[in-house]
């Protein structure tokens, strides 16, 4: 990614609140979406593909009620393996950056 996308995402990431800030920085989503790639046979260029889409959703620049046709489109996909694919994003990335986001707010709400 060129130097402005780079700043972008970075300024997009400060908007986020702490909780999910930490959540995200704590979690290996990367390496998740990375294992989903190969689950589903994805060439190096899909998986490039789905991480973007990925991490548009974590960062908050999509909707993730738009994440399966971003993926359709994005990686050239039917419906059924989209879908697919979606959900597996959705129990190996999104559902543990939200677990650990609301674990660390509670931390930070007992603190308080």
């Amino acid at each position: 990614m060129d130097q402005d996308t780079n700043k972008l995402i970075d300024e997009q990431f400060k908007t986020l609140p702490q909780a999910l800030q930490r959540a995200i920085a704590q979690t290996s989503w990367r390496v998740s979406v990375e294992n989903v790639s190969k689950a589903s046979n994805l060439d190096a260029t899909k998986k490039e593909s789905l991480e973007t889409e990925t991490m548009l959703v974590i960062y908050g620049f999509e909707p993730q009620s738009d994440f399966v046709g971003n993926i359709m489109r994005e990686l050239s996909l039917d419906i059924a393996r989209a879908t697919m694919i979606a959900n597996e994003i959705d129990k190996q990335v999104f559902a543990p950056i939200l677990e650990k986001a609301n674990s660390i707010q509670e931390e930070v709400g007992e603190e308080s």
